[in-house]
């Protein structure tokens, strides 16, 4: 549709003239004295003088007094800011001779220091009485359950208005986010086409003209081949933007006759400050109806307005409320991390945002509807999001405009993208597939006949059908405003989550040094409970007479030492959860060696690699077995050797860790296989099994064990830093 069109008609004057149609009467008096100011020509019609005779006179001089006191009460009504209401409608009485009265219905508006008073058709009591019944009976039955399907509702107001206008179609034509025309309701005499379902493109009203509908809610064309009457007086032309009788432009009428109709009327549905539809009312002949009947219709209509609005306020909270509710448990129970969400856990969002496919991840990891795996590459979906994403939410039903890849894929034809938060990276985007649709439009939207500068208006509810491609179902207000508060809610959890991971945090570090300072108090207790079994020894050793005894005690001494040792490095090191293995080894192995005399020539080397620890629970062990083969090697193995060497190593691969230990003494046969009862094998061998190693023994050149520990087997090894 050009853009030509939409300027011609939002430049189209509505609301500015110096006419009216000639079904109505028109008058202007000052609101402080009521004295007529400007009056349309058809006066005659019913004051049996001419309108330039009346321009002047105080219009109540031909008012009967009861309709007097109506007069003055609307006048104070208009005058009250607080009232909504910009225009009132009542039955008025006039006697322009001292013999002749009529009742007719007349419409109050303002305008600046006037007020507008137009006259139309007698009132009619006992017609009247039936119309407010039947229309108080279907306000009644507004909150019927039947009436929240908005279609429904569409088809019955449009059944109440016919049955009470009898005009040969009534419709109801709702107007979508992007402002065209969609018939969802209608009734109609068997001899008219239907136009349910139909498209009308969004030039049909103008914005100009939605902006007055919002403002004069009822208007009515009783004659498409009306005459225009003159108004005379003072003021020349009015703003008649609230006006039942002004004329109408051309283009309009045009249009009018276009659809073969002779008559019209229409009333606004609004949704706030929008208009959101019209009910519009078709007749093949000239018809009017009363002003009664208009002004009871707007009012039913109103309250049709707020029953959509609540029905459409009840969909978009409590069912997706829950929906959502749902969404963010799962997130929650993620670690409100998306990577760890998997596709099943947006299932039940489809029935708060239509979407068809979900993609969701962060930079490091992009999880895609199984649907989609194989037809987009995580490379163009990459692409896409760097695109797209800036922060703020984005939305097309056109995404082959962004990226080219994406043209002809039709399970990715629409996108609304957000990130959860730019420090993570997280991002959900809803995918729609592409919607190939029929539109059915009243009219050819292009069609618009130019001549001489002027856009002759087309031939409107003449079937025109147009094939749309490449384009998902155009994303609503609810989708937008769920898919924000899905955002807002994930953003939510996200920072109770991180600000209670924080608390956690610093509670466990005061819970930790807690523990530590008891730990601390534990160690040091333990190393002087060691002591004092160490003197104990000391004692009992200066008391011992036979030196087969005195060497046994020193060796139960030692024993104890390497395990106060222990207690000592963790107490100095504050680290009670891991043990670095090569400090220990080396501390462990300078003690041992003082023990002895004689080992100042002894070198032992320690090829562990540095920053190795095992876990406190194997430190113990590991230090009984190293003390026990440097002790049986400096007792049994140097004899007559120049320069003793013991060697301890550790060495690493991806299923095995071998921890070696040997000498270069004299050797010694295999006491494994040998039979004989040693306390130091006993305990080493005992000492391997709790740390689920297996042992081998060389003995031709010096001893060597080697002790094999599987990562499979032995889970402590994983444990260590």
């Amino acid at each position: 549709m050009s853009s030509n069109t939409f300027s011609y008609c939002e430049n189209l004057k509505t609301n500015n003239f110096s006419c009216i149609q000639e079904f109505g009467i028109f008058l202007a008096i000052k609101k402080n004295d009521f004295t007529i100011v400007s009056v349309s020509e058809n006066i005659s019609f019913i004051a049996n003088l001419k309108a330039l005779d009346l321009i002047g006179k105080d219009l109540t001089l031909f008012i009967c007094d009861k309709s007097k006191e109506k007069i003055n009460k609307i006048k104070s009504n208009l005058e009250e800011t607080s009232v909504n209401l910009n225009y009132y409608v009542s039955d008025i009485s006039f006697c322009f001779s001292k013999n002749s009265k009529t009742l007719k219905e007349c419409y109050f508006y303002q305008k600046d220091t006037l007020i507008i008073v137009e006259v139309f058709n007698e009132y009619n009591s006992k017609e009247n009485e039936i119309i407010t019944s039947l229309v108080s009976n279907f306000n009644r039955s507004l909150s019927l359950p039947i009436y929240e399907d908005d279609e429904i509702l569409a088809h019955d107001i449009c059944k109440l208005v016919k049955k009470i206008t009898n005009y040969d179609r009534v419709y109801y034509c709702h107007f979508g986010e992007d402002e065209h025309g969609y018939v969802i309701g209608e009734a109609k005499n068997e001899n008219c086409d239907s136009i349910l379902h139909h498209h009308f493109p969004a030039s049909d009203v103008p914005f100009i003209v939605r902006n007055l509908y919002l403002r004069n809610r009822m208007r009515i064309i009783p004659n498409a081949d009306y005459k225009e009457v003159k108004i005379i007086g003072e003021i020349e032309q009015f703003n008649l933007d609230l006006s039942l009788v002004r004329t109408i432009g051309k283009t309009h009428i045009q249009y009018i006759k276009n659809m073969g109709i002779s008559s019209s009327a229409s009333f606004s549905v609004t949704n706030g400050n929008r208009l959101a539809g019209l009910i519009g009312c078709h007749n093949y002949t000239p018809k009017e109806i009363s002003l009664y009947i208009m002004n009871k219709l707007s009012n039913l209509i109103e309250h049709i307005s707020t029953k959509i609005e609540i029905n459409t306020l009840k969909k978009n909270s409590i069912y997706r409320d829950e929906i959502l509710k749902e969404f963010i448990n799962h997130f929650v129970n993620c670690s409100c991390h998306l990577e760890n969400m998997d596709e099943s856990h947006f299932l039940g969002l489809q029935n708060a945002v239509k979407f068809d496919y979900i993609v969701f991840g962060n930079k490091n990891k992009i999880i895609l509807s199984k649907q989609l795996e194989n037809i987009v590459p995580e490379t163009e979906i990459k692409k896409l999001i760097n695109e797209l994403n800036k922060g703020k939410i984005f939305i097309t039903n056109e995404v082959r405009k962004y990226n080219n890849f994406f043209n002809g894929i039709a399970n990715f034809s629409g996108v609304m993208l957000f990130n959860v938060e730019d420090k993570f990276g997280d991002f959900i985007m809803f995918v729609r597939k592409e919607q190939i649709e029929t539109l059915k439009w009243s009219g050819n939207p292009n069609d618009y006949n130019e001549s001489n500068g002027q856009i002759g208006p087309r031939k409107s509810f003449e079937t025109w059908y147009q094939e749309v491609k490449n384009k998902s179902e155009v994303w609503n207000k609810s989708d937008k405003f769920y898919f924000d508060k899905i955002k807002s809610l994930i953003s939510e959890e996200r920072s109770k989550y991180l600000s209670n991971l924080e608390i956690n945090n610093q509670n466990l570090q005061e819970k930790n040094k807690q523990i530590e300072v008891l730990l601390s108090e534990v160690h040091h207790r333990v190393k002087n409970n060691l002591s004092i079994l160490n003197a104990l020894f000391d004692w009992k050793i200066r008391e011992a007479k036979n030196s087969e005894v005195t060497s046994t005690l020193k060796e139960m001494k030692s024993r104890v030492s390497s395990i106060s040792l222990l207690h000592e490095s963790l107490y100095q090191e504050n680290n009670y959860g891991v043990m670095d293995l090569k400090k220990y080894i080396q501390n462990l192995s300078i003690f041992t060696k003082s023990i002895y005399k004689d080992t100042n020539n002894l070198d032992i080397k320690i090829k562990i690699p540095t920053n190795t620890k095992i876990p406190l629970q194997q430190s113990l062990p590991f230090g009984l077995i190293v003390h026990e083969f440097i002790t049986n090697s400096i007792k049994y193995a140097f004899k007559s050797i120049e320069k003793p060497l013991i060697t301890i190593e550790w060495n690493e691969s991806d299923k095995n860790v071998l921890f070696s230990l040997s000498d270069n003494g004299i050797g010694c046969e295999d006491l494994l296989k040998d039979g004989r009862k040693s306390i130091g094998i006993e305990l080493i061998k005992m000492l391997i099994k709790q740390l689920d190693g297996l042992l081998e023994w060389n003995g031709e050149n010096g001893v060597k064990i080697d002790i094999n520990f599987s990562k499979r087997k032995c889970s402590w090894l994983e444990m260590k830093l």
